[in-house]
């Protein structure tokens, strides 16, 4: 199943490649048509997907980058200003 929808996705790129293709096709202005790269070519479409665990390291890494100073300020008001114990959870 996974196969078939990222396969669809591929088609579903195609197409709309294709249609702006269309788009810009004048009379008046001439463009070339490129071949478009194969559902399985690493350099383009690369139908891989992503891992698990490059989700859950990229998702660390957001909630370290934008959650910390709003998790300190949380467990400062727990724990209060300079409390040790809020500076311990945190690391």
């Amino acid at each position: 199943m996974l196969a078939e929808l990222h396969l669809l996705e591929y088609q579903q790129a195609v197409l709309e490649y294709l249609q702006e293709f269309q788009k810009k096709a004048t009379i008046f202005q001439k463009v070339e048509l490129a071949e478009f790269m194969g559902p399985n070519d690493p350099f383009g479409y690369n139908d891989k997907p992503i891992t698990d665990d490059l989700i859950t390291d990229v998702l660390l890494e957001y909630t370290k980058c934008t959650r910390r100073s709003e998790s300190t300020n949380y467990l400062q008001t727990l724990y209060g200003e300079g409390s040790q114990n809020s500076q311990d959870l945190m690391h």
